[in-house]
């Protein structure tokens, strides 16, 4: 359910990262001793926000009740698309970088032009390993930017002019992270899946609905002032 985490020892790239997958349904995730692991620690984050981070930006089905981070992507507005190899992948990344450095990359949808100064190539964002390292500098530093708010860190990672958008994105991760983190004793072994694809489909909506703004309401569309998810049913309504 928690699936592609990669292996402790040697790195094979090419049967790629796909293979990594490891079911983890007997105990909550344990990224102990993984890339994962080693990308967070050097900032002093928690690796398996990270890897929520990376399920959201890359969500690739990996089963009927599961997603997973999938390395050989590329985004543009917003959109990812996946690619089962990593020829076919650099391949169009090439294409692309030659109309327009707004490309997102990789495991966790680095952007070129926003973070030119993290990347030299942007083809080694393909590889998963610079692709976390990078991806976790980029947090880390978007993280002590927010002033003491996670979840504003968090989602500036992928909305760095939109705060509010970027709470929104945050506190999905952390939910995620939160699931992630829990044994499945205590839980639905579906609920991570489950929440991720509330997300998902909430994510799906508010595009057309509220150009992405999850506080809007009839006739309000552009407000951020209210943050509608911190009110209760009842204060909701009385907003109408």
């Amino acid at each position: 359910m928690y699936p592609f985490l990669f292996p402790k020892a040697r790195f094979v790239h090419a049967v790629a990262v796909m293979l990594l997958a490891a079911s983890m349904q007997s105990r909550a995730v344990d990224l102990t001793g993984t890339p994962w692991e080693s990308a967070a620690k050097r900032h002093g984050l928690d690796p398996v926000l990270l890897y929520a981070l990376a399920v959201e930006a890359t969500p690739r089905p990996s089963g009927p009740h599961s997603v997973s981070p999938w390395p050989w992507t590329l985004g543009a507005n917003g959109r990812p698309r996946f690619y089962d190899t990593r020829a076919a992948a650099l391949a169009d990344l090439r294409t692309m970088v030659k109309k327009t450095d707004d490309v997102d990359v990789g495991l966790l949808q680095v952007n070129v032009k926003r973070h030119a100064r993290h990347v030299g190539d942007p083809s080694s964002l393909l590889d998963a390993r610079i692709n976390l390292v990078v991806a976790a500098d980029i947090l880390a530093a978007a993280i002590d930017a927010a002033g003491g708010e996670p979840a504003l860190g968090i989602g500036r990672f992928r909305h760095p002019r939109d705060d509010r958008a970027a709470r929104v994105l945050g506190r999905r991760v952390l939910r995620l992270a939160d699931a992630l983190r829990r044994s499945p004793a205590r839980t639905d072994p579906h609920a991570f899946f489950d929440l991720w694809r509330a997300g998902a489909v909430l994510d799906r909506v508010a595009g057309p609905e509220s150009r992405g703004n999850f506080h809007a309401w009839d006739r309000h569309a552009e407000q951020s002032e209210v943050q509608l998810a911190d009110l209760t049913v009842g204060a909701v309504r009385g907003r109408r």
